[in-house]
C-alpha cells in the first residue's frame, strides 16, 4: 500500500513550504524578475537580466544569508 500523509503532516509541508516561498520572495533579484536557474553562470545570468555579475553574485548571496538565517542554520 503507498505511503499516504496524515493531515498533519501536509499541514506542516506546506506552512514549510510558504516560508521558504516568504523567504525566497524577500530577497533582492535582479530587476524584479525573480527568476534564476541553476544552468546559468552569474555571467549569463547577469547578462539576461541587464545588470552586473557583481550583483547577481550580492542577491544570491542575500538569498543564502536569509535562507539560512529564517531556518537557524549556518552555512
Amino acid at each position: 500500500m503507498p505511503y499516504c500523509a496524515t493531515p498533519e503532516e501536509l499541514v506542516c509541508q506546506r506552512e514549510t513550504l510558504d516560508e521558504i516561498l516568504a523567504c525566497w520572495r524577500s530577497a533582492p533579484t535582479p530587476s524584479g524578475s525573480g527568476s534564476c536557474s541553476m544552468d546559468f553562470s552569474y555571467a549569463e545570468i547577469a547578462e539576461m537580466c541587464g545588470c552586473s555579475k557583481v550583483f547577481v553574485c550580492q542577491s544570491i548571496t542575500g538569498v543564502r544569508k536569509k535562507f539560512f538565517k529564517f531556518f537557524g542554520k549556518t552555512y
